[in-house]
């Protein structure tokens, strides 16, 4: 759902993006480590662990490796939208924030 708000306020503000299916494409382990530096967070706090698929996972993220192995196995565990700009990027769908991220 958040994806989807994302996607049309990017379409709705006029904001060229490149949309990834990251459940098609998924991200190295390089990708995400960039993206996680890039938004000042450690991998292990990129994993969505309010989401049902981690839940059902009864485990918790022990460190960045097992963080990006959760990943990697199973992309709807990162926290969505992840919207990047080469030099920030944020986790989660939030108006003010993508606002940042967008101005030229």
């Amino acid at each position: 759902m958040t994806c989807r708000k994302a996607k049309s306020w990017l379409d709705t503000h006029g904001v060229e993006y490149e949309y990834r299916d990251i459940l098609k494409q998924p991200l190295s382990s390089d990708e995400l480590a960039g993206l996680a530096s890039r938004a000042g967070k450690s991998l292990a706090e990129i994993v969505n662990t309010r989401s049902p698929s981690f839940k059902a996972l009864r485990t918790k993220v022990k460190d960045d490796d097992h963080a990006v192995e959760l990943i990697q196995g199973n992309p709807r565990l990162m926290i969505r939208p992840a919207l990047d700009n080469g030099t920030t990027t944020h986790f989660g769908f939030n108006e003010a924030a993508f606002q940042n991220l967008t101005v030229k």
